[in-house]
């Protein structure tokens, strides 16, 4: 069913040059709204189609004939051996040299949008630098103060950058990107990469969404759903109650466990009332920790019902900041009666780090390498 209605979708956009309207797609398919937005957005995140806008209308467009993009795995072990071959053939290196050259043709990518802007680096299959950077009121120089950050003391410079991909919400930000994916694309790719290829079911909990994501061995999307757009459930939302409480909010999860029995949660619908709550139990007496506790099950509770709603498939990995508090993920756990994947690299930079994958690809297939 799902293939079928996106090759319907497919087929009706390349049969119109100038593009369609999600209504008029509705229409020719006899389908919902909401259905086909849900199909057009899972066919952006593959990087299939695209639109622009026209006043305040999206006119939606198919791009799968012009661009080509396949996710890297291990499976892909061979071909990369093979464009090393080519490589060290072409231009006569020895092992260090080859690094180097490497080195020179690295692949970026930036991530930005969410209140961390994050930056990685993919050479040879593996990570090779990445930063963290707060994002400021301007977000093309934030975006060039996270790309001198991340490659410091490693010789690497913008000009010997080849490839650059933007994601997140300030893609179109990022003046120096050759191209900008989505950040659910981008997500599952990286968490493919930073977990493996088991994991099927992604939690992104950024700084101002979070996102549920399934995809399949390659790191594909196959489906996803987002939260509403409020604080709640997000980076944002804790660091109001870390500003409210005067904790760090890198000791907010651990904190939260400092309590006798679990609290109830308090409102998970919005962090404004939320916060309301929170200051009347201050006024009660509750130490911090209790409505750390509160909040940090109120959170848990509300993103779980995300889930619930796109079915949790094991594997099941968490990402983006919100990942660093063990105080929600393990109530996530619990309430899923699942247990989330060992992260092994940062996990504020899993969009980063799959756009630095798809960078790959793109800069490959450039240079006829695959």
């Amino acid at each position: 069913m799902e293939k079928d209605l996106n090759s319907q979708i497919l087929k009706a956009l390349k049969a119109s040059s100038s593009g369609l309207q999600m209504e008029e797609l509705a229409e020719k398919l006899g389908l919902t709204r909401h259905t086909v937005a849900k199909y057009l957005e899972i066919l952006r995140a593959e990087g299939k189609i695209h639109y622009h806008k026209v006043g305040r209308t999206k006119l939606w467009k198919d791009i799968s004939t012009t661009t080509n993009i396949r996710m890297l795995g291990m499976d892909d072990l061979d071909d990369i051996l093979k464009i090393e071959e080519k490589i060290e053939k072409e231009q006569k290196f020895k092992s260090p040299d080859r690094m180097e050259f490497l080195k020179e043709t690295a692949v970026y990518h930036l991530q930005h949008g969410d209140p961390l802007m994050n930056l990685g680096a993919e050479i040879d299959g593996k990570l090779y630098c990445y930063s963290n950077y707060r994002t400021g009121s301007d977000s093309p120089e934030s975006a060039q103060k996270v790309m001198d950050k991340a490659p410091e003391d490693t010789g690497l410079t913008l000009d010997k950058i080849h490839y650059t991909v933007g994601t997140g919400y300030g893609r179109v930000n990022v003046s120096f990107a050759k191209r900008a994916i989505t950040e659910i694309a981008c997500h599952a790719r990286g968490a493919n990469f930073m977990y493996g290829p088991s994991v099927k079911t992604i939690l992104d909990m950024g700084g101002q969404d979070c996102k549920a994501i399934h995809c399949d061995e390659r790191g594909k999307v196959t489906n996803f759903l987002m939260n509403d757009k409020c604080a709640a459930g997000t980076g944002r939302g804790m660091e109001v109650f870390a500003d409210l409480l005067s904790v760090p909010i890198e000791e907010m999860g651990h904190l939260s466990f400092k309590v006798e029995e679990e609290p109830e949660p308090v409102s998970s619908t919005c962090v404004v009332f939320a916060k309301s709550e929170a200051v009347g139990l201050l006024r009660k007496g509750w130490p911090k920790e209790k409505v750390l506790a509160a909040y940090s099950a109120a959170m848990a509770h509300r993103v779980v019902e995300l889930l619930e709603r796109i079915k949790v498939e094991k594997e099941f990995a968490v990402t983006g900041g919100i990942a660093k508090n063990e105080g929600v993920v393990k109530r996530i756990e619990a309430e899923l009666k699942i247990k989330a994947l060992e992260p092994a690299y940062d996990t504020q930079i899993a969009g980063a780090l799959g756009g630095a994958l798809f960078a790959k690809a793109l800069v490959e297939k450039e240079r006829g390498l695959r």
